[in-house]
């Protein structure tokens, strides 16, 4: 009984220790995008194609500072592996939580950018998240 009474001090908060690193966020997966803001501009996202595993949430930030806000919308709601609409700006990146689990793996998910320049006006852009099966 002694040995016992010994053992569980330790050993339970070790345990929460490890447990919660195993439920620790991952660093996002960057997209980055690239407004042009004038006529002859040419608006861009990279990586056009973002992989990704089901731990794994992703943001998109617009660095340059000629877009005042940015929304990622789904091509195909009912096919969009996130909650909702994300909407971002130059505080705030817009980000998604964690994958839907029941979206297929290896699946491209169509969306756009829309970016809001400072002047109003408005691009788009038009790349895919591939969810991996990990």
């Amino acid at each position: 009984m002694r040995l016992h009474s010994l053992v569980l001090p330790v050993a339970v908060p070790v345990l929460l220790v490890l447990g919660a690193a195993s439920v620790a966020r991952r660093a996002p997966k960057a997209v980055t995008i690239t407004a042009a803001c004038n006529p002859s501009g040419n608006p861009d996202v990279q990586p056009q194609r973002r992989d990704m595993t089901r731990q794994d949430h992703v943001e998109w930030r617009e660095p340059s500072g000629r877009a005042t806000a940015w929304t990622i919308t789904p091509k195909d709601p009912a096919d969009w592996p996130f909650a909702d609409t994300l909407r971002g700006d130059q505080e705030t990146p817009a980000a998604t939580a964690l994958p839907a689990a029941s979206a297929p793996a290896d699946h491209p998910f169509g969306y756009q950018v829309r970016i809001t320049c400072a002047d109003g006006s408005t691009q788009t852009i038009d790349p895919d998240i591939v969810i991996g099966g990990n």
